[in-house]
């Protein structure tokens, strides 16, 4: 998108004062936590936020940084906890192009993001000068405001656009921005929840001087003028922006969900990931069985079937519609289904989202939920119970597949370990873990709210993002004082790809988390794919471990303890679950070694026991 660029005028304001008045925007416009990388062009933001913070430390927190790869994931994870945007602040140069993959990821994911670069006065751009380069535009599509604040200018108006515009409000003050290529803008004179949240980049020129040292009587006088209209600007944005968030949570009553007089239909219902309980409440009204992701945040109760990835094509023949809340990403199964023309589906749209373009999708878009319950249906009295009788079956003859007979721990055994031991939050890694943990975690009552980077479903970032999380959730007077516990699952190389994240300022408070590796030496999940039936092959079996499996030759407890965290290793399942029921303070670091050597093996196998558990099976008959 184009950004919004204000035309250069005579310098009135000094570096100092501009970065004072973003801070005090940010924080009016409902910003609780910024994350600082440190840098020099960045240097007015980081006097202007040491100073407020230190007058107002009950209305902002701030949180530093090294890597701004990983200061932008951290952010990221703040604003997946708390629905508020948090801001990423950055020098100029390359630091500002780190932002982008978190980025990338909240726009995909619709979680709110201030991006707030620093950059060169004008008049040093295209003169070969010291980090400097184009950052306007630099994030494109990805973001939903783009505005560039030349030196000198007041950015109080650019903020307060950006930060309407990252919960998803656009108004008229932004048409300015809108373009064919990206016509999401609100109309003319209407103001209106129009698109979904998503980052947003403000980048501010600065001019020397960038201390507060040479402060002017006007800088000072601002710098010590009480904020009194602070605490009013707190329930202002309590009432107006921060509510757009919290109406987004909202869902219909449990009431209005219970069965009315619609038909009977054999409709399965599919929570994707952030479906949100309403999919639980849904499926349980209606009667339906309840195909849920780990981190759809609806995999419990009496409706959720596990293991049903191996149930579908069993049952594929008797299934009448489908029902979707959330993003479904995690298997095969799912989207065949969706697929189907045979099958007719609806998808659950009731606001805005960010992970689909319109027109893209093949099922039913459904804004109202009185209009779901009438396409959906509520089930015979025998489907649920069909679906949960498979399910006791499937699972009788896939669980004695999850125990190694030597007494190794299995990834699945981890996987539900993790699962029914953890409370608080519990942030799942891309990869093979959240498909591990959709085969066999439970769908008793939920313990956790949990938390993935499916937005693009990389590996990127992981351990920054539950940091974030883990940050996001403290409680009283200190940041350090944590109410919930953060754990974050992943495999090695997700890890690995992250571990920078590690690396703690001696002046940083520590966060309540722990992150449990599974250590499988490379990356397990390229072999249940089509590359590990290459991998059999001879001529290809090197190239695919090398380029595919790509082992590594480092030492997990080595890593842990360099950076400071605690270690622990678990081999078997009563060990990790003591140790997730031991929390000690700070980060700790909890290796689980598995092997991939059988990996795809197994994957063949637990498809070959449902098949054959289940051939020959006498459904019920058809009821319509």
């Amino acid at each position: 998108m184009s950004p919004q660029h204000r035309q250069t005028s005579v310098p009135t304001m000094s570096s100092m004062t501009a970065a004072r008045r973003i801070i005090r925007e940010m924080v009016d416009g409902g910003v609780r936590h910024v994350v600082v990388a440190p840098g020099s062009r960045s240097a007015p933001l980081a006097y202007a936020i040491a100073e407020f913070e230190a007058q107002h430390p009950e209305l902002l927190t701030s949180h530093v940084r090294i890597d701004e790869r990983s200061a932008a994931f951290f952010a990221l994870g703040i604003g997946l906890n708390t629905g508020r945007p948090a801001a990423v602040i950055t020098t100029s140069g390359t630091a500002v192009g780190n932002l982008l993959p978190a980025a990338m990821e909240a726009n995909h994911a619709a979680v709110p993001l201030l991006l707030l670069t620093a950059d060169r006065p004008e008049e040093l751009l295209g003169t070969g000068a010291n980090q400097t380069t184009v950052q306007e535009n630099i994030f494109g599509e990805h973001v939903r405001f783009a505005t560039s604040v030349p030196a000198g200018e007041n950015p109080t108006p650019e903020l307060r656009q950006a930060l309407t515009a990252s919960l998803g409000v656009l108004t008229q003050e932004h048409r300015a921005n809108a373009s064919e290529s990206n016509p999401v803008f609100a109309p003319e004179g209407v103001t209106s929840q129009s698109t979904a949240p998503g980052p947003v980049h403000v980048n501010v020129c600065f001019r020397d001087p960038l201390t507060p040292l040479g402060d002017s009587n006007e800088d000072q006088q601002l710098a010590l003028t009480p904020e009194t209209d602070l605490g009013a600007a707190e329930t202002e944005n309590e009432a107006g922006l921060t509510s757009v968030t919290e109406d987004r949570a909202d869902s219909p009553s449990e009431a209005s969900l219970q069965k009315d007089e619609t038909e009977e239909r054999r409709t399965v219902v599919i929570a994707g990931h952030d479906a949100g309980a309403i999919a639980t409440h849904f499926a349980e009204a209606a009667g339906l069985p309840l195909l849920a992701e780990p981190s759809s945040n609806a995999r419990f109760g009496d409706n959720a079937i596990m293991a049903y990835r191996l149930l579908i094509p069993v049952l594929l023949e008797k299934i009448e519609r489908v029902v979707v809340f959330g993003r479904p990403t995690l298997n095969r199964e799912i989207a065949s289904l969706l697929a189907s023309e045979h099958i007719p589906s609806a998808l659950y749209v009731p606001e805005p989202v960010a992970w689909f373009a319109p027109g893209k999708r093949a099922e039913r878009i459904v804004e109202d939920i009185d209009d779901l319950k009438l396409f959906a249906g509520h089930g015979p009295a025998d489907w649920l119970e069909t679906w949960r009788d498979a399910s006791n079956r499937a699972l009788a003859v896939l669980e004695p597949l999850w125990v190694h007979e030597d007494g190794r721990i299995s990834v699945h055994e981890v996987a539900r370990t993790v699962w029914n031991e953890v409370e608080g939050n519990l942030v799942i890694g891309s990869s093979n873990i959240i498909r591990d943990m959709d085969m066999a975690a439970s769908s008793s009552a939920l313990r956790h709210r949990a938390f993935a980077n499916r937005g693009l479903a990389g590996i990127d970032g992981t351990i920054s993002t539950a940091l974030g999380i883990a940050a996001s959730s403290s409680t009283g007077d200190s940041p350090g004082d944590n109410a919930v516990r953060t754990t974050l699952v992943l495999g090695d190389v997700t890890f690995l790809h992250d571990v920078s994240a590690l690396a703690h300022g001696t002046h940083e408070p520590e966060f309540a988390l722990d992150i449990v590796v599974l250590n499988d030496n490379g990356g397990g999940i390229f072999f249940t794919l089509e590359h590990g039936r290459v991998a059999q092959q001879e001529r290809w079996s090197a190239a695919v471990e090398r380029f595919f499996g790509t082992p590594q030759s480092v030492q997990i407890a080595d890593i842990a303890r360099g950076f400071g965290a605690k270690y622990d290793a678990a081999a078997s399942v009563p060990e990790l679950a003591s140790l997730l029921q031991r929390a000690p303070e700070g980060i700790r670091v909890i290796e689980v070694s598995v092997s991939r050597a059988d990996r795809r093996e197994q994957t063949s196998a637990m498809r070959e026991v449902v098949e054959a558990e289940f051939s020959g099976m006498t459904m019920p008959p058809d009821q319509s």
